[in-house]
């Protein structure tokens, strides 16, 4: 039976597989850059950390938060960055890789341009 807590469901999702937008690849890469030229072992653990999410995010699709647009958003552990993507019925559709102090309005209009 589904555990729901403030809207968010814990049902285990089945043959869900993930796109990531090129937008989202451009947002991990640049983050990761950032990371590289101050500590390598911090751009690793990033890395490390998105996969993970995306993980459990293929097991849990709903798990995470709502945010705009249809889309959920769900916070990479360790890092100042949210996983933004919604979930259709079989697919979860990363559309940003978001650090936390950017303006929430470019990403409105991101999502919206997305058609999302």
């Amino acid at each position: 039976m589904p555990n729901s807590n403030a809207g968010v469901s814990f049902e285990k999702a089945s043959r869900v597989h993930l796109e990531v937008s090129p937008e989202a690849e451009w947002d991990l890469i640049e983050a990761m850059d950032w990371y590289a030229e101050r500590d390598p072992e911090l751009s690793d653990r990033l890395e490390l950390s998105y996969r993970q999410l995306t993980s459990r995010l293929l097991e849990y699709p709903e798990s995470a938060f709502e945010l705009v647009h249809s889309c959920r958003a769900a916070l990479i552990p360790g890092f100042p960055y949210f996983l933004i993507y919604n979930v259709s019925s079989d697919t979860i559709t990363i559309h940003a890789v978001w650090h936390t102090s950017r303006n929430p309005d470019t990403l409105k209009r991101r999502l919206g341009a997305s058609g999302e």
